[in-house]
C-alpha cells in the first residue's frame, strides 16, 4: 500500500532527483507504444485501439468486482438484523468496561446468539460484536479476553484496513501483489 502511494504520487507530482539517469530508448518503448496504438476494426469505418479495450474490459472487471462485493455487505447485514438475540448480562457487563477502558463514548450493539459461530465483529463506525450462544459455558476471564480480542480489532481500524484491502483487489484485480498483500493483511489481523 506504502508503494502504492508512494506511486501516486510520484504521478501527480513529477519530482526529479539529482541522481536520476534518463534512459532513452530508440526501439523498447516505440515499440510498445505501437502495440497499445494498434487499431482494431469493430465495425464499417470503425476502429479502437488495443489499449482502449483493454482499459475498458479491466473498468468493467473491476465495476463488477465491486458490485459483488456490494451486494456481499448486503447480505452480511442482513444476516446480522436476521439474528436471534440472547441477553447476556454478563457479556454486556465485560464489553462496557473494555469499551471504558479503551475511552469509546459511543455505542457498540452486542449480539448472543446461536446462530453465530465464532466471535467477530462487524461494523466500521456503528460496531456490533457477535458472539455464539456458548460463551455462557466460558469462563469470566476467558470471555473478557474474547471481547477485548474483537474489540480491539474494532479499535485499531482493522475492519476498515481490511475493506480498503479488498477494495483494492477489485481495482487492482490484474495485479497478483495485491492478492499477495490481502493474504498477509488477513494472516496479520
Amino acid at each position: 500500500v506504502i508503494i502504492f502511494a508512494i506511486c501516486l504520487i510520484r504521478i501527480v507530482i513529477p519530482i526529479e532527483f539529482p541522481f536520476t539517469r534518463e534512459i532513452i530508448s530508440d526501439t523498447i518503448y516505440p515499440a510498445i507504444q505501437n502495440v497499445w496504438k494498434t487499431r482494431i476494426p469493430i465495425g464499417e469505418g470503425v476502429s479502437v485501439s488495443l489499449l482502449n479495450i483493454i482499459v475498458t474490459c479491466s473498468s468493467l472487471v473491476s465495476v463488477a468486482l465491486l458490485a459483488r462485493l456490494i451486494w456481499k455487505g448486503t447480505k452480511v447485514k442482513s444476516y446480522v438484523e436476521s439474528l436471534t438475540v440472547k441477553d447476556d448480562e454478563l457479556a454486556r457487563m465485560i464489553l462496557d468496561d473494555v469499551m471504558e477502558e479503551t475511552n469509546y463514548h459511543g455505542t457498540c450493539k452486542l449480539i448472543v446468539s446461536p446462530n453465530v459461530r465464532i466471535p467477530s465483529m462487524t461494523g466500521f463506525f456503528k460496531p456490533i460484536m457477535m458472539l455464539p450462544h456458548e460463551i455462557i459455558y466460558y469462563s469470566e476471564d476467558t470471555l473478557k479476553y474474547i471481547i477485548q480480542h474483537e474489540w480491539y480489532h474494532f479499535r485499531h481500524k482493522d475492519l476498515l484496513i481490511r475493506f480498503f484491502i479488498t477494495v483494492l483487489c477489485c481495482v487492482m484485480w490484474w495485479n497478483p501483489f495485491i492478492y499477495l498483500l490481502r493474504i498477509e493483511v488477513n494472516q496479520t489481523f
